[in-house]
């Protein structure tokens, strides 16, 4: 009887586990995944694969260029090495905009991404043109001011390329947004929310 105690209370704990005070309202805070969907739609028809939300101690003026600055980007984007924009046909003529490319070097090739939505301290979307094995990719990143910070989500839209990447994508996208993240939050300050949906 006396063995089966922390395992009473260990069940216990489990069953009335609730999310903390401060995370809720921020979850709450965070976009739904229907209303990114809508943003999504005419860019891909893949569906949601992984969403994550972040509260972070910035503004949105102050987070928008880590989501997009080239000695940036490094300093959080797990793996990777560096970063080169061709802004050629941007539809900001010579800066960031809708139809730049962007290079994202992991320490090997490259994955090539083509920038679809850009709103500058609300959200930027891109389509991976080259790199994992997906097809059909979008991501969005938006930012949402929230009391004394900004909820930050990246949302990952996607199809695996075949049989073999559907079996490891998914996890590995999950895991690498994760990570992500955490840098993000230990650069800035704040509390990684999970999914929120």
């Amino acid at each position: 009887m006396r063995a089966l105690l922390p395992v009473t209370v260990l069940l216990a704990s489990i069953v009335t586990m609730t999310p903390s005070s401060a995370k809720a309202p921020q979850c709450a805070a965070a976009p739904k995944s229907a209303e990114v969907n809508a943003i999504a739609k005419p860019f891909t028809g893949a569906p949601l694969r992984v969403s994550r939300h972040a509260f972070l101690e910035t503004t949105p003026k102050d987070l928008y260029p880590f989501l997009v600055e080239p000695d940036k980007l490094p300093l959080w984007i797990e793996g990777v090495t560096g970063v080169t924009y061709d802004h050629a046909h941007s539809s900001s003529t010579g800066e960031l905009g809708v139809g730049s490319l962007r290079s994202l070097d992991f320490g090997g090739t490259p994955d090539k991404e083509r920038v679809v939505i850009s709103d500058p301290g609300v959200r930027i979307g891109y389509r991976i043109l080259s790199g994992p094995p997906v097809t059909a990719h979008l991501a969005i990143m938006t930012l949402k001011p929230s009391d004394g910070g900004v909820i930050f989500s990246w949302f990952q839209y996607y199809d695996p390329s075949n049989l073999i990447a559907s079996l490891f994508i998914t996890p590995r996208v999950r895991s690498f947004v994760k990570g992500s993240m955490k840098n993000l939050i230990a650069s800035l300050g704040g509390e990684d929310l999970g999914s929120c949906d």
